[in-house]
């Protein structure tokens, strides 16, 4: 299990009302899978997975995701790498991982994709057909126009976002970056409840703060808690406050 802030957010959510989990293995093969999914039963939830090829974890994943649109959401225009082999190769994953959801979607389900990674997958699977309702949620930062601007498929990146019934970010501060891109990219309306509309696209966009379980984490650090006490020798002192984080580490 991976550890970070999205599976911590949303595992909870999933175990408690259930459904399908699709994503990447996490592994890289050296020919080309299929687009059938394998499927695999834990507990409440369904686990769907994908294996990418070497070369489209390399272009889509290492690529375009975290070279360019990491950098890109996080403000630091300097450390965007823009390539158009990785775009295209972005553009085909989200196709594939469309494709996947289709075969196995029923009539009435809901759709929920997660970060990044699949900014464009909502746009396929309405190609694909698919009329359900499908929701977005941006497990990142949006930055300021003068930022996302930068990306030469700014544009095509944020009609993509209007192929979602709902689109959630974080903060106050990230929807008004959205809204502000929106205007100056597209140039449509945001009408008084939220729904931004241009052309014959219309998405509700809003603001949704997401966290761990809090009581899942007191539990388990009791007794971490009093190990690393004693580990390291901290002092008694009840003034003094002990934080403890496990989480990847990079210039963000």
């Amino acid at each position: 299990m991976p550890v970070g802030g999205l599976v911590s957010a949303v595992k909870p959510t999933m175990e408690r009302y259930g459904g399908i989990w699709l994503g990447w293995t996490g592994s890289s093969t050296q020919r080309r899978g299929t687009h059938e999914p394998t499927i695999t039963d834990l507990g409440a939830v369904q686990l769907a997975t994908l294996d990418l090829a070497e070369d489209e974890a390399s272009m889509y994943y290492t690529g375009y995701s975290n070279r360019t649109l990491w950098p890109l959401l996080h403000s630091f225009p300097g450390r965007v790498v823009i390539r158009h082999d990785t775009y295209r190769f972005y553009r085909r994953i989200n196709k594939r991982f469309a494709e996947a959801l289709l075969s196995i979607l029923k009539p009435g389900d809901q759709v929920w994709i997660h970060d990044f990674h699949l900014f464009h997958a909502g746009l396929e699977l309405r190609q694909l057909g698919w009329t359900g309702s499908i929701g977005f949620f941006l497990h990142v930062p949006f930055p300021a126009h003068d930022i996302f601007s930068i990306l030469s498929w700014a544009k095509e990146t944020l009609e993509a976002l209007l192929h979602y019934d709902l689109v959630g970010v974080h903060t106050e501060r990230y929807l008004r970056n959205l809204n502000d891109t929106l205007d100056w990219e597209l140039g449509g309306s945001l009408d008084s409840r939220g729904v931004y509309s241009y052309r014959s696209l219309s998405s509700k966009l809003g603001v949704y703060s997401i966290g761990i379980e809090p009581s899942i984490f007191q539990r388990e650090s009791t007794h971490a808690g009093r190990w690393l006490t004693e580990e390291i020798s901290l002092s008694e002192d009840p003034n003094h406050r002990l934080i403890t984080g496990v989480d990847r580490l990079d210039y963000s």
